[in-house]
């Protein structure tokens, strides 16, 4: 289980990437025959995603306070949901290529920002220093 914890990002990563691409498909009518086993490939990196994520989550936390984390990533998670949902389902009443648009192009958002993070030096690109302020 150490190994699929220790790829946990780039899971991620492949993940978001995968997904903009099932979007962009849709957004160009591509083929069932190519859309079916890329959402395949999706529902694979999906799971191995949130139980490595989740596993880690649960090692690396203080016992004390894992009910409260938990509740933290699901209440973050239904609220992205939500304005995604929103946001989307605001672009499909132009039509439903730029509402699939729209997805992929939230996906890549995503995708850049999980880059960021995971830098090394994330704080210092969006967090300012003591000594800046």
């Amino acid at each position: 289980m150490d190994g699929l914890i220790d790829l946990q990002g780039e899971v991620s990563l492949l993940l978001m990437l995968v997904c903009a691409l099932i979007f962009v498909g849709y957004a160009f009518d591509a083929s069932g025959w190519i859309i079916l086993p890329v959402t395949f490939v999706y529902g694979v990196l999906i799971t191995v995603s949130t139980v490595s994520w989740i596993a880690a989550q649960q090692r690396c936390t203080k016992p004390e306070i894992k009910g409260r984390l938990a509740s933290v990533r699901y209440i973050s998670n239904a609220s992205f949901s939500a304005v995604a949902a929103f946001l989307i389902s605001y672009f499909n009443d132009f039509s439903f290529y730029t509402a699939s648009v729209a997805a992929a192009g939230l996906m890549v958002m995503c995708f850049i920002l999980a880059v960021l993070l995971k830098t090394d030096n994330y704080q210092g690109i969006f967090l300012r220093s003591k000594s800046s302020a």
